[in-house]
């Protein structure tokens, strides 16, 4: 999700693979921020797992991609529009309740589903690290 916040645009395999290696690591000190340090190198080898997993050989992540946007049209038109206004207007929960007509805690209860129900979309598409 955190790389469709903003348009992207493939060059070579090498600019996108640091891209993603860019984005990966921001989510990672994020996360080191908000919960410290506990689990943090489990976490880091299951995204390193997943990243194998899903992506292989294939550096520019394309194939990630195209399957994450394909999980995304299954998404209700609710959670989709939720999303996009979340991911590419950088609108906030009280935007987002607005123009869904539902509170703030429907907004996050919405969100949670959908990127719940994308998870388990690009699982069963793409395998689970232990797989």
């Amino acid at each position: 999700m955190a790389v469709l916040k903003r348009p992207f645009q493939h060059n070579s395999e090498y600019s996108t693979a640091a891209y993603l290696r860019r984005v990966a690591f921001h989510l990672l000190l994020e996360y080191k921020r908000k919960f410290g340090n506990v689990g943090l190198t489990d976490q880091a080898e299951l995204l390193d797992r997943y990243w194998t997993r899903w992506a292989g050989a294939d550096a520019s992540g394309d194939r990630i991609i195209d399957v994450l946007k394909d999980c995304f049209k299954r998404l209700s038109a609710r959670a989709q529009k939720s999303l996009r206004m979340r991911f590419e207007d950088q609108a906030t929960r009280e935007q987002i309740a607005s123009e869904l007509q539902i509170t703030e805690n429907g907004v996050k209860n919405l969100q949670q589903r959908a990127k719940a129900q994308l998870r388990q979309c690009l699982e069963e598409k793409l395998g689970t690290p232990d797989q």
